[in-house]
């Protein structure tokens, strides 16, 4: 689930159409109809496919292709300018969703996101976010939480920006907007981190 400042970061933050744009873990993610209809192609991939991903695949059969499975696995060789991840990278590695597919893995996060910088062209960027915030109802079987510490061992090495926005309501709400906050009020929050990450240029 994402608030629905996470979204709004993200469509603020794409660069203008046409792009091809590629979605990690796109099945519960409002922004792929949306960036289709804006005239954007997309590649996305998640563990699980369902009946709104098959009509968008025939609806846009020119735009967008999608792929089911365990990215860990699949061997993209297209790179792209943008890549973006709305509140998927904290559940790799935990092996919740498809145990039989997915590999319990601590590392799966840097993994995934060693993975998806790789797929950038020099001078892409990397859209991502992630529950963070003392404040967030932790539930380890499904996603991570990040606190400051943890968040920038995930970062490091990593040109990026962050901008933090905290949720009014206990559960997350993808009708309901946050509001900005500064990172030092967001760790004792319940928050969501948007990060940019910009891949040097050859």
């Amino acid at each position: 689930m994402a608030i629905r400042n996470e979204y709004d970061w993200v469509k603020n933050n794409i660069p203008k159409a046409p792009c091809k744009l590629f979605n990690f873990g796109c099945r519960v993610d409002e922004t792929v109809e949306y960036f289709l209809k804006e005239g954007y192609s997309i590649v996305g991939v998640d563990l699980i496919e369902d009946e709104h991903l098959k009509l968008l695949t025939t609806k846009f059969e020119d735009h967008f292709k999608f792929y089911q499975g365990n990215f860990f696995k699949m061997d993209f060789k297209e790179k792209f300018k943008c890549i973006y991840a709305i509140s998927t990278i904290e559940h790799c590695g935990l092996a919740w969703y498809r145990p039989t597919v997915q590999t319990k893995d601590a590392d799966g996060p840097a993994k995934a996101l060693k993975k998806l910088y790789e797929m950038l062209v020099p001078g892409g960027y990397l859209l991502i976010t992630v529950p963070y915030g003392k404040a967030y109802p932790q539930r380890p079987a499904q996603w991570r939480v990040y606190q400051r510490k943890s968040l920038y061992e995930l970062l490091k090495g990593y040109n990026h920006a962050v901008e933090f926005f905290g949720c009014a309501t206990r559960w997350c709400s993808n009708k309901k907007g946050g509001f900005p906050l500064t990172q030092d009020k967001a760790e004792d929050y319940f928050a969501a981190a948007c990060i940019k990450i910009v891949k040097e240029a050859a």
